[in-house]
């Protein structure tokens, strides 16, 4: 039996995303559940697309290590000094692509080449992508206006045609990137480089140029501004006074940034989120933060912002309404309120400071493999559930943070207080709470399991205190709980404080639009 190459097995399900029973279009929010399946077949395609992007830097770097073996077998120096200066480089900066060279170790050159191919290869494979998920959207939008007007529902189907139009405009066919020219063989240098020079001819592997995305870009209308698709080939920036409506996915490709200035508002559509794989520099102010909201002050409303960024700096912030506001492997938060969303961040390797959560129904920081570091942050009144909940990487409701299995967190001089699920959960890692608030959490401080979590010179209410006092290191308190029966998880305590701390939690003072 044959089998289809992987990616057209992800080809096919992509396109087969919009294919159903035919009565899709007598169901209730029909736009919504097209627009919904359409960006999420359009997240897909991007980040199926920077994977394949990631596989080809991968099998760049282990070409590089298969060449230094064949060149040292050899005895080249020259062609070896060659390729471990580019994989010096390699190791801390982006693979660029520069065709300027002259002088190239063949072995070198063929690496270049194929990782020269294999990124066209995934960018003509998105944009072929892209296309014929755009034609099928279409198609479908035109199916779901005749139904409509059908049945006398014309307000709804104008709705349609206006979606139809936009879609049309900004999906106009896309040729796919070309192929590399030929380049005459290169011309090997005859004189070795000093081991610690720079190579006498940098090389510099690249991308191929962008190619322009058929999905909706950015359109500027007076002080409006629609985010919907795939970033086109210019930087996008929100200025002070500007609002966007971000509708559907929208998506900032490796390379591109999108700037929020201070006293911008982003307001999303339902189910859309803001994918970052390049950078999101978000520039608030006290006197004029950025917002970022749904259309309706609704738990859940929006996705959040999401994706493996570059970078992501994120300062004087409101986020909310959100399934979870912020979900990426790294970045920095600074003077945020995150409130009414599901879950508040969720993180590998996240700096956060001086932030407030409060009333997120879930939980308020997720760390998952890696490090989150917390300071003087407050969280409050998060959680729906007085039971604690559960799960290998469970979101345990009201949690300032849960690290699991291979996640945990240090947190420093925050308070956590008054939140329902559990205030600080920890699976396995032994994660860090120092000089901290934490108190009257319900239905308990701390919940741990297989789990050494380290409290230090934590100030946990008056009537705790003195039961830690009394008992010392690892006391079994009435404010922990094991969430496993026969995995025992301790909390190690050292002494805390003799009266409440006065320099924990946050001190923010957000001055927000009108109606936030």
């Amino acid at each position: 039996m044959s089998m289809k190459p992987l990616h057209t097995v992800i080809v096919t399900s992509v396109f087969l995303i919009f294919a159903g029973r035919s009565s899709i279009a007598a169901q209730t929010n029909d736009l919504d559940v097209l627009k919904n399946k359409y960006t999420d077949a359009v997240a897909r395609i991007e980040t199926e697309r920077r994977t394949d992007t990631t596989s080809a830097t991968a099998a760049y770097g282990k070409s590089l290590d298969t060449a230094l073996q064949v060149l040292k077998a050899k005895g080249d120096l020259d062609g070896f000094l060659e390729v471990q200066n580019e994989k010096k480089r390699f190791a801390t900066e982006p693979v660029v692509l520069q065709s300027g060279a002259t002088k190239r170790q063949p072995l070198l050159e063929a690496a270049i080449r194929d990782y020269h191919e294999a990124i066209r290869r995934a960018e003509s494979q998105r944009v072929d992508r892209l296309n014929a998920l755009s034609q099928q959207y279409i198609a479908r939008l035109e199916s779901l206006m005749r139904s409509l007007v059908q049945r006398d529902k014309i307000a709804e189907a104008q709705e349609v045609a206006a979606e139809m139009k936009i879609v049309r405009v900004n999906s106009a066919p896309v040729a796919t990137v070309a192929p590399p020219t030929s380049e005459p063989p290169p011309t090997h240098s005859n004189s070795a480089p000093q081991v610690d020079s720079e190579p006498t001819a940098q090389v510099n592997v690249a991308p191929p140029p962008e190619v322009p995305p058929p999905a909706l870009s950015s359109r500027v209308g007076g002080s409006a501004l629609i985010l919907s698709g795939p970033q086109g080939p210019d930087e996008v920036t929100l200025t002070k006074g500007q609002t966007a409506t971000l509708r559907g996915s929208y998506s900032v490709p490796a390379g591109k940034t999108l700037t929020v200035e201070a006293g911008a508002i982003v307001k999303a559509e339902k189910g859309a989120f803001l994918q970052i794989f390049g950078n999101l520099d978000v520039k608030g102010a006290q006197d004029a933060p950025v917002v970022f909201c749904g259309e309706k002050k609704t738990t859940g409303f929006w996705k959040g912002i999401c994706g493996e960024p570059q970078s992501l700096d994120i300062e004087f912030a409101l986020i909310r309404d959100a399934q979870t506001a912020v979900e990426s492997p790294k970045g920095s938060m600074r003077n945020c309120i995150i409130t009414g969303n599901t879950t508040g961040i969720r993180s590998k390797n996240c700096q956060v400071a001086n932030c407030i959560f409060e009333k997120n129904a879930w939980c308020a920081i997720h760390s998952d493999f890696g490090t989150t570091t917390i300071e003087n942050c407050t969280c409050r009144a998060n959680g729906s559930n007085p039971t604690p909940g559960g799960g290998l990487c469970g979101l345990w409701r009201g949690e300032i943070v849960f690290g699991s299995a291979n996640g945990k967190f240090v947190m420093r001089k925050s308070i956590v207080a008054d939140n329902k699920g559990t205030g600080v959960g920890d699976f396995r890692n032994g994660s860090l709470v120092e000089d901290c608030i934490v108190e009257n959490n319900k239905p308990a401080d701390f919940c741990v399991s297989e789990s050494n979590l380290q409290v230090s010179n934590c100030w946990m209410g008056e009537a705790v205190q003195r039961v830690v006092e009394q008992k010392g290191y690892g006391a079994n308190l009435s404010n922990v709980i094991d969430i496993h029966d026969g995995r025992k998880g301790t909390v190690v305590f050292t002494p805390g404080p003799k009266s409440r701390p006065k320099d924990c939690g946050a001190t923010l003072n957000l001055k927000l639009p009108s109606g936030f």
